[in-house]
């Protein structure tokens, strides 16, 4: 089954007893403010939320060695950054612990 936002929102007002329209402001802010606060981060910096995960930052230079596999024409990959999410040992327990 595919889960969107508003499952977790409805999950979340049940969790915390609280209406869906609260939840709704809270899981919206909550988002927003990672999505900002993970946008401003540089390459070598991460956040590390404790018993869920960490969310870090690697940049990967410049390519241009490249080519298109259809039309065998060089191809240039700009530089960027790349954020990269990996599971606390906890959140890895307790997903074990479903099966």
């Amino acid at each position: 089954m595919k889960y969107v936002k508003k499952h977790f929102i409805k999950y979340f007002a049940k969790y915390a007893k609280i209406k869906q329209r609260d939840s709704k402001k809270i899981v919206n802010w909550t988002l927003l403010a990672l999505r900002d606060f993970l946008s401003t981060m540089q390459p070598g910096d991460h956040l590390v939320l404790s018993g869920f995960g960490a969310f870090k930052v690697f940049y990967y230079r410049a390519r241009t060695n490249l080519r298109n596999l259809k039309t065998k024409e060089p191809s240039i990959m700009s530089a960027r950054r790349r954020l990269v999410f990996r599971s606390s040992i906890n959140l890895k327990r307790s997903m074990k612990k479903l099966n």
